[in-house]
């Protein structure tokens, strides 16, 4: 709130468009040691004489979107264990911060990772990682 605030006070404001492509970093208070906003405008090509014109969008860097557990299971037919699993190192834990929290052997997680890489068709974390930030734009 307080960077939208700032954004719109500031000069930034007075060349942000909204009829153009127009994208607009608005820095955190500082006293918020934290990563930017982005504020994208993305005009309409089609939008006619009523109607909205522009779609604007806000992305929270700081923000880990999650997929649903549901989508992932029914997606790539994952267990809820796998599942809950693959939100967990979309969301950068490690196969050891998992382990302890759940209070089983880091190669009860490798082999339940395997499982997940098989069934998501990755071979990596940071493979598994990406896939898991495109389906957490999902409904």
């Amino acid at each position: 709130r307080h960077a939208l605030k700032s954004l719109l006070r500031s000069e930034g404001a007075a060349r942000f468009r909204m009829d153009e492509d127009s994208w607009v970093v608005i820095r955190r208070h500082q006293s918020e040691p934290r990563r930017p906003l982005i504020l994208h405008a993305v005009p309409i090509a089609e939008a006619g004489n009523s109607g909205p014109h522009t779609v604007v969008i806000l992305i929270d860097l700081d923000a880990t979107p999650r997929p649903t557990f549901e989508a992932l299971q029914k997606i790539f037919e994952l267990t809820p264990a796998e599942a809950t699993l693959a939100v967990e190192i979309g969301s950068g834990k490690s196969t050891d911060e998992i382990a302890k929290a759940r209070q089983v052997a880091v190669g009860t997680v490798r082999k339940q990772l395997g499982s997940v890489f098989a069934k998501t068709n990755t071979g990596r974390q940071s493979e598994l990682v990406a896939l898991i930030a495109r389906v957490s734009i999902l409904p």
